[in-house]
C-alpha cells in the first residue's frame, strides 16, 4: 500500500511518516512535499489542490493521501476547525476522495507531549507533563522554552527524529490522533481485502 503525505512542512510530513511506520510497517509513506517550502499547504484550496494533483497520479498506485495541518488554536475554536474542515473537504474532492485529514490540535508538537519521557531522554530534561497534550497552548514554544537551558534546544527540524522514537501507544492516547489512526486502520483493512 502506498500513501502520500502532504503537510505544512517536510518536517511535519517526515515526522508523521516516522510515527505511522511504527503501526503500519507494510505501508510505504511518500513525502509529496519533498522539501519544497514554497509549495507547502496553503489556505488557498485551488492552489493547494493544483500542487497536490501535480504531484500525484492516483492511477499510479496511491491508495490514499494524508493531509497534515496544524489548527494553531485550541480544540474549542470551532470556527477554525470548521474552516480547516471545509478546506480539507475541497481538497479531498479535488483529489478523488482518497484523502484522510490529520488536523493537529494546536500544533504537531502536542503529540510529543503525550510521550514526554522520550523527549526528556533525548534532551536531558526533566519536564513533567501530566495534562492533556491538546490543552497545552503553543506546544512548540513550550518545548523550546523548556530546552533553552540545556545543551540542545528543541527546533521543529528535530521533529522527524523525535517522532521516530515516540511510543505509539502513548501517542494514541491523544484523542484526535487516535481517531485519525482508526480511520487509517480502516482504510488499510479495506485495501487488504
Amino acid at each position: 500500500m502506498r500513501i502520500g503525505l502532504y503537510g505544512e512542512s517536510s518536517n511535519d510530513v517526515l515526522a508523521i511518516a516516522n510515527l505511522l511506520s511504527k503501526a503500519f510497517p507494510s505501508i510505504t509513506f511518500i513525502d509529496l512535499l519533498r522539501g519544497k517550502k514554497e509549495e507547502s499547504i496553503a489556505d488557498n484550496v485551488h492552489k493547494t489542490s493544483r500542487i497536490i494533483n501535480g504531484r500525484i497520479n492516483i492511477k499510479q498506485g496511491f491508495d490514499a493521501l494524508v493531509l497534515i495541518r496544524d489548527l494553531d488554536a485550541p480544540a474549542t475554536m470551532n470556527d477554525k476547525i470548521k474552516d480547516k474542515t471545509i478546506w480539507f473537504d475541497f481538497i479531498n474532492k479535488a483529489t478523488g476522495n482518497i484523502s484522510l485529514f490529520l488536523l493537529n490540535i494546536e500544533e504537531l508538537e502536542a503529540l510529543i507531549l503525550a510521550d514526554i519521557e522520550t523527549f526528556n531522554k533525548d534532551y536531558h530534561t526533566k519536564i513533567k507533563f501530566k495534562g492533556n497534550p491538546i490543552s497545552q497552548r503553543d506546544p512548540k514554544e513550550f518545548l523550546i522554552n523548556h530546552t533553552k537551558s540545556v545543551r540542545k534546544t528543541y527546533n521543529e527540524n528535530h521533529a522527524p527524529e523525535i517522532f521516530s522514537k515516540l511510543d505509539y501507544k502513548k501517542v494514541l492516547k491523544v484523542a484526535y490522533f487516535n481517531a485519525f489512526h482508526n480511520e487509517l486502520a480502516k482504510k488499510v483493512s479495506l485495501a487488504n481485502k
